[in-house]
C-alpha cells in the first residue's frame, strides 16, 4: 500500500506481524506523510518489487519467514547497494543484530516511538551525505564488545505490557537483586530527586516515581553494577556515579524551570543519570586506551571528547547514544546522551532533554575544573541556548539550578 505518491523519499517496511506494519504505518501517515512508502509481511515479495522500483531505505525485521533479516538485508545489498538497510527487532534479540552488523547501516527496536522511527529514518537517509563523525554501525564494528540489556528490564518490560500486572509486581522484581536495589534507593532518596520523605523500599519507589521512571533507573543503575571495580577505580571515573545524579537531578531542574512537562522531565532525569554510560563502555573495552585518553587531556589540555576522538575515533557520547537506542530507550533521551557535548550537530533546535543536559553537565562541577578534560565557561554553547530559547550564561543557569525548590 501506498501511503503518498511523492518520490522525495522511497521507503519500504518488511515484517511478518500486521500489527507491527499497522504500527509503522499509522507513524508514518501522520508525522511524514511527504514520504512514499511500502510494506510487505514477506522479504521475497519486497526483492521481487525490488526488479522495478528503486528504495532510499529498506527497514527489516530481524527474523523473516523462508529467508532470516540478515540474509535478506545482504540480498538487499547485493541488489541494491545504494539502499539504506535498517534491521529491527525485539530487545530480546539484541545478540542477534549484532552477528549479522555487517548487513545493516542502522537499527530500531520495536515497539517504536513514532518520533524514534522518524529520527532513526531521517538519520539513516543523512547516511549517503557521511555526516560527521562515525556511524551507530562503524561505532560498534570498533568496539570490542557492548553490553547486552540487562535481564533485569526485560522482565520489567514485560510486566509494564502485561494488562494484568500491578506496581508491586514491578518492586518484587527490583527487590529480588539486592545491589540494584541499593542503587536504586540511594537514587531516589538523593536531594537531586528532592522528595520530602525517605524511600526505603522499591514497592515505595514505584509509588512515588512511577513505573517508567523506575524502570529506567533500574536499568542505570544496573549498567554501575555490571562494571568490574577496577575499571570503577580509574580516575576519571571513580567520582561517575555521583556526578551522574548531581546531573539528573540538574537537567530534572533546568526541564521544570523551562516548562517541560511531566514526560520532559522524568526524560531530563534519566538522561542526565546515563549520560556518561559510554565511559563505562569505553573503558571496558580498551583499559588501556581510556589511560592514553587521560593522558592526553592532562598533556594536551583538551577535552575528554576531543581526546577520546583522537584516540578511539569516536567518544563517550556515539558510545552511549548507540547502546541505548540499541536498548530501546526514548529518542529524546538517546539524543541528548548522543550529542550532550555538541548539541548543535543536533537537527532539533527546540527546547528539549538535550539542551537541559547540555547545561546541567556544566553547572554541576565547579567552573574551571580541567581535570581530565572536564568543562569551563568557554564549553557551553551560547548559539544553540539561543536558538533554544534558554537565554543566559554558565553562572545564570548555576544560580537558577541552585535557586530551583
Amino acid at each position: 500500500m501506498i501511503l503518498n505518491s511523492s518520490k522525495q523519499v522511497r521507503l519500504a517496511f518488511v515484517d511478518k506481524h500486521s500489527e507491527v506494519l499497522d504500527g509503522f504505518k499509522h507513524s508514518l501517515v501522520e508525522e511524514r506523510p511527504d514520504w512514499s512508502v511500502r510494506f510487505f509481511d514477506d522479504g521475497q515479495h519486497l526483492l521481487s518489487d525490488m526488479e522495478r522500483r528503486k528504495y532510499d531505505l529498506v527497514v527489516s525485521d530481524i527474523h523473516l519467514p523462508g529467508l532470516s533479516g540478515g540474509d535478506f538485508l545482504r540480498t538487499v545489498a547485493q541488489k541494491a547497494p545504494e539502499t539504506v538497510r535498517v534491521v529491527s527487532y525485539e530487545l530480546e534479540r539484541q545478540e542477534d543484530v549484532m552477528t549479522h552488523v555487517d548487513v545493516w547501516n542502522q537499527f530500531i527496536t520495536k515497539p517504536c516511538e513514532p518520533d524514534m522511527l522518524i529520527s532513526v529514518v531521517e538519520e539513516s537517509l543523512s547516511i549517503k551525505e557521511k555526516p560527521p563523525g562515525l556511524s551507530a554501525v562503524e561505532v560498534i564494528k570498533n568496539l570490542k564488545r557492548l553490553p547486552t540489556i540487562p535481564a533485569i528490564y526485560l522482565e520489567l518490560n514485560r510486566l509494564l505490557s502485561d494488562p494484568n500486572s500491578h506496581p508491586d509486581d514491578i518492586g518484587d522484581v527490583v527487590a529480588r537483586d539486592i545491589a540494584l536495589t541499593s542503587s536504586l534507593l540511594r537514587i531516589v532518596n538523593s536531594a537531586q530527586i528532592g522528595l520530602r520523605r525517605n524511600v526505603s523500599t522499591p514497592h515505595e519507589a514505584v509509588s512515588f516515581l512511577g513505573v517508567d521512571i523506575v524502570k529506567t533507573l533500574a536499568l542505570g543503575a544496573k549498567l554501575f553494577t555490571m562494571c568490574h571495580d577496577q575499571i570503577l577505580r580509574l580516575p576519571y571515573l571513580r567520582n561517575l556515579w555521583d556526578h551522574s545524579m548531581c546531573v539528573s537531578g540538574a537537567a530534572r531542574k533546568i526541564m521544570k524551570v523551562q516548562g517541560g512537562n511531566r514526560k520532559m522531565v522524568d526524560e531530563a532525569m534519566v538522561a542526565g543519570l546515563l549520560h556518561d554510560a559510554g565511559k563505562l563502555v569505553l573503558a571496558t573495552n580498551d583499559p588501556q586506551k581510556t589511560m592514553e585518553v587521560m593522558s592526553l587531556c592532562r598533556e594536551k589540555e583538551i577535552s575528554l571528547m576531543k581526546a577520546e576522538d583522537l584516540v578511539f575515533g569516536f567518544n563517550h557520547g556515539d558510545v552511549g547514544g548507540v547502546l541505548f537506542r540499541l536498548w530501546g530507550l526514548s529518542g529524546k533521551v538517546v539524543e541528548a546522551v548522543k550529542f550532550h557535548h555538541v548539541p548543535g550537530r543536533s537537527l532539533n533546535k527546540d527546547m528539549s532533554v538535550l539542551a537541559a543536559l547540555h547545561v546541567a553537565e556544566m553547572v554541576s562541577q565547579p567552573l574551571g575544573e580541567g581535570s581530565y578534560g572536564q568543562w569551563s565557561q568557554e564549553d557551553i554553547n551560547l548559539e544553540y541556548m539561543q536558538s533554544v530559547g534558554m537565554e543566559g550564561d554558565l553562572v545564570d543557569w548555576k544560580r537558577r539550578v541552585d535557586d530551583f525548590e
